[in-house]
């Protein structure tokens, strides 16, 4: 019997194409809603989401059939993975295809607060040639702190390397386990406590999952420990910067500057008081919105689905213990 998937959210044709080749019955709901999932998910072995929709305990529990739930992307923060795996349900992601697009995001946002590209830019539309007003810094010879050293972190590191930065990262993981720390090391990163790091970068930029260990992980402590000219630069996820303390520390210049493409809410209300502090780069949750990411994305995620339902296997699996039984 063919395998039903659902598509619930917008994600690249690509993606259908691949499934279906694969032998899967594929259905496209891509605007449906929260509530109308849980009617609907009943009949289907696998979901597949983006960001928009939030798969969560009803819908996990309404998904009868449900075997797999795939997520076109890195996080699975808008999955409940708890609820999933209590029903031997596997969440897969895409954890390689935003890679190359968020790190070029990272200095995208750099570049920008460096050289007030924003700022400038909004001037100049107001009639105003404000050249020295907007005098810039360069990336050669600043040291670059990468809190997370996975996929994205290391093409952070490569990127920063390019510019002739010096490059500093912590990773506990990986500063636990001599071999892989030498590696890195050779390759010109060097390991420091995060204490270390928070003291000694000119540009701090996280790259770290969401959980109990790294919620508000970035509070007022660590940001009175950076310098007064620091950039801090998130791409992860929103909740791992306290916001008081961020706002705080922009205000009273305990750092020069931050760099923002995800918020505690997304989007941030109306009345968010960061929103407009002149040394404040936000973008509304780009880093992985790029035509390639998405292709890939769409890609990577099909493949996972195909080679579940076919062969039983799901490398990608974030809870690999459900993975367990052939179809």
């Amino acid at each position: 019997m063919t395998s039903r998937v659902l598509v619930a959210d917008k994600i690249d044709p690509v993606c259908e194409k691949i499934l279906r080749e694969g032998g899967l019955d594929v259905e496209r709901k891509d605007a449906i809603s929260e509530a109308d999932l849980v009617k609907a998910i009943s009949p289907f072995e696998g979901v597949l989401v983006r960001s928009r929709i939030k798969i969560a305990r009803p819908h996990i529990e309404a998904g009868r059939a449900l075997r797999i739930i795939g997520r076109a992307g890195a996080g699975v923060d808008n999955i409940d993975v708890e609820a999933a795996t209590s029903r031997g349900i596997a969440v897969v992601n895409a954890p390689g295809a935003n890679t190359e697009s968020v790190a070029e995001h990272v200095f995208a946002l750099l570049f920008a607060a460096c050289r007030h590209v924003d700022r400038a830019a909004q001037a100049f539309r107001e009639g105003r040639w404000d050249r020295h007003a907007f005098m810039g810094t360069e990336l050669k010879g600043k040291t670059i702190g990468i809190v997370g050293l996975g996929k994205i972190g290391r093409q952070v590191a490569d990127l920063a390397h390019a510019l002739r930065m010096e490059v500093v990262a912590n990773s506990p993981r990986t500063m636990s386990m001599p071999a892989r720390r030498r590696r890195f090391e050779d390759q010109g990163i060097r390991l420091l406590d995060m204490m270390d790091l928070l003291m000694q970068a000119d540009v701090v930029t996280l790259h770290c999952p969401l959980n109990e260990e790294t919620r508000g992980m970035i509070g007022e402590p660590q940001l009175r420990l950076m310098k007064k000219s620091a950039i801090l630069i998130n791409t992860s996820r929103g909740p791992i910067v306290a916001q008081q303390a961020l706002l705080r520390a922009l205000t009273e210049g305990w750092i020069r500057f931050a760099c923002l493409d995800v918020f505690d809410e997304e989007p941030p209300p109306a009345d968010w008081p960061l929103r407009k502090l002149p040394n404040l780069i936000p973008t509304p949750h780009l880093a992985a919105s790029t035509a390639e990411a998405q292709v890939r994305a769409a890609e990577e995620i099909a493949r996972e689905l195909v080679g579940f339902f076919k062969l039983g296997e799901a490398p990608n699996a974030v809870n690999p213990q459900v993975v367990n039984r052939k179809p």
